[in-house]
């Protein structure tokens, strides 16, 4: 496709009359001109007609008609920054913008949407963390490289959000230990199935399993003592709906099994506040 003709399909995919496209700087016979191949256009005309496309000057002078391998190339560069500097939701904005996707992209966005989702999940918005888990696994069909990590959290997170109270009951244990060994989160997964043999670093799931095995010798009384503490841990960075919410549930029952209903009662609600928070 010559230039004249790749000027006038994109004027017309954009929805724009020669006029409009010829703006102050070209009268609209010469645009005219240029798209009937009746004249050449000069380099500043073709810099300012490729602005006012949002096209790379190049792919107007190339033979090669595919816009997508020069609309990446053109962007590719801020792409990767964004997604090194973890700003996902800017990152997927430079992707999408391009208007189709490859290999790289998809696995580019499959990785980004993980994130935001699993942020989601753990803050506390299920309803929002389970769309983006949604899309990470789209996109995880759409590219060769290896997602099955990446498929494997996503698996443990979308359960969370799909059922915080039972997470395990729509849970692929096998799975996901066969695929993920030596991950951060699997310290998180043993987390979720009370794994009272593992040797948690994180000092917060640590406190919790061994509060939760106080609960199984019925000491109830010293576990409440180190579930209040992990309540009083909870901080913008540190937030985690998940153990925030399964604290609440085990301080409700040993209030509960101590006769103190009040407090039961107190952290009943609490629970019910997140679980209506956790819609969104």
């Amino acid at each position: 496709m010559n230039i004249g003709a790749k000027i006038k399909e994109l004027r017309i995919s954009k929805g724009l009359t020669q006029a409009q496209l010829s703006g102050d700087r070209i009268t609209r016979n010469m645009l005219s001109c240029i798209e009937s191949e009746k004249a050449m256009p000069s380099l500043d005309t073709l810099l300012y007609l490729a602005e006012r496309l949002s096209v790379p000057p190049s792919y107007l002078l190339s033979d090669n008609d595919d816009l997508f391998f020069y609309e990446k190339n053109e962007k590719i560069s801020d792409i990767r920054n964004l997604f090194s500097e973890k700003k996902y939701e800017a990152c997927i904005k430079r992707v999408t913008d391009i208007g189709k996707t490859d290999d790289e992209l998809s696995f580019i966005l499959c990785c980004c949407y993980f994130e935001l989702g699993k942020d989601s999940v753990m803050r506390g918005s299920l309803t929002t963390g389970k769309s983006m888990l949604k899309l990470c696994s789209e996109y995880a069909k759409k590219t060769i490289y290896d997602t099955s990590m990446l498929l494997a959290l996503t698996a443990l997170y979308s359960s969370i959000a799909e059922n915080i109270q039972s997470p395990l009951l729509e849970f692929d244990s096998d799975f996901y230990e066969q695929t993920i060994r030596h991950n951060a989160d699997l310290e998180f997964y043993k987390y979720v199935i009370q794994d009272y043999s593992f040797n948690f670093s994180n000092e917060i799931y640590k406190m919790h399993i061994g509060a939760k095995e106080l609960i199984k010798n019925r000491r109830y009384a010293e576990a409440i003592v180190d579930l209040i503490e992990i309540e009083k841990t909870k901080n913008a960075d540190t937030y985690n709906s998940y153990v925030l919410f399964s604290v609440y549930g085990d301080l409700e029952r040993c209030f509960r099994q101590l006769g103190d209903f009040e407090n039961a009662y107190r952290y009943a609600s609490k629970k019910l506040s997140l679980l209506d928070a956790f819609k969104t």
